[in-house]
């Protein structure tokens, strides 16, 4: 069994996923790991790709797992954790490029830092995702440090900075899959790991990927999915926590800069509604607080009851 795997949950990315897979093999390291492809059922034969470029006598360490159908994006991710088989999981998307020598960097922390449940790494090219080298042992100390440096929580959802101990966490893997379905694969072991106290979670300085800023499908700076992830994200209250309910709601303040503009546009987009309002009350209460709720309600009505876009300061047409 390998110390390390990296598995990389893909669909319908064969490029990113071979350039992915270069930028892994490139680096000596690689012999030394686990790494494994995540096929959510592609248009195309993923398996035949990835073995025409890395013939399986020279990656023997390579292994592609594709799903008979399907199984959707987060069940996707949270699968990693079932499939590594290391003492640790490097959970990779396919179209964050791993730095060069970020192998050796984690190999060299996990030897370290062999005790604690997860490595958080800092982001690149993300201001408010650049971390101290910091050990964080609750869930009151996690929201006390990102409230002080003003850091995000919804930084934490992207799953190519996070390296996870599946030893120490070994007891709580069942509940990260199944509530995988919150769209927070890689945030999940560290709240899940922390409330159940198996551990504690280092947050890194360094960098090991590459990563560029995402452009929406419209080219607008904003997503049609832009609810879709929020809505998903308060699902952690369905999580049977043992903290008590002010920390709960410590954490979901941490969300509280979610772009309450692209937020309206998003749930407009819906044409619908009744669905607007259905998804404003699960949802305002928890990510919007203060001043800043006032204003985000104030947004919100604009389009529900007017069709008004009070950023762009004109009513938007209806599809």
């Amino acid at each position: 069994m390998k110390h390390l795997s990296i598995v990389i949950p893909t669909y319908n990315r064969r490029e990113k996923l071979l350039r992915q897979l270069h930028a892994i093999f490139n680096q000596p390291q690689a012999k030394d790991v686990e790494v494994i492809v995540l096929d959510n059922h592609s248009d195309y034969d993923c398996e035949q790709v990835v073995s025409l470029e890395f013939p399986e006598e020279q990656f023997p360490n390579l292994k592609v797992i594709i799903h008979p159908y399907n199984i959707g994006g987060n069940m996707n991710i949270s699968l990693c954790f079932y499939y590594a088989t290391g003492d640790w999981l490097w959970m990779m998307s396919d179209d964050d490029v791993v730095a060069p020598a970020s192998l050796n960097t984690v190999l060299g922390d996990i030897e370290q830092h062999d005790e604690k449940i997860v490595l958080k790494y800092s982001l690149a090219a993300m201001p408010y995702s650049s971390y101290d080298n910091v050990t964080i042992g609750s869930l009151n100390d996690l929201t006390d440090y990102f409230e002080e440096k003003k850091l995000l929580l919804g930084n934490l959802i992207f799953i190519s900075t996070g390296v996870f101990n599946l030893n120490r966490l070994k007891p709580v893997v069942g509940q990260i899959i199944e509530y995988g379905f919150d769209s927070m694969s890689a945030i999940n072991p560290i709240i899940i790991g922390l409330d159940k106290k198996l551990g504690d979670v280092f947050f890194s300085k360094k960098y090991i990927i590459q990563r560029n800023d995402p452009h929406d499908k419209l080219n607008q700076g904003w997503s049609m999915n832009y609810h879709y992830i929020i809505g998903r994200i308060v699902s952690i209250l369905d999580y049977p926590f043992e903290c008590d309910g002010k920390t709960i709601r410590r954490l979901l303040y941490l969300n509280k800069d979610w772009n309450i503009y692209k937020l309206a546009r998003s749930l407009f987009l819906l044409q619908d509604k009744t669905k607007m309002k259905i998804f404003h009350d699960r949802t305002y209460k928890y990510f919007y607080h203060g001043r800043r709720r006032l204003k985000a309600e104030i947004v919100f009505y604009c389009l529900y009851m007017f069709n008004f876009d009070l950023k762009e300061r004109r009513f938007m047409m209806k599809s």
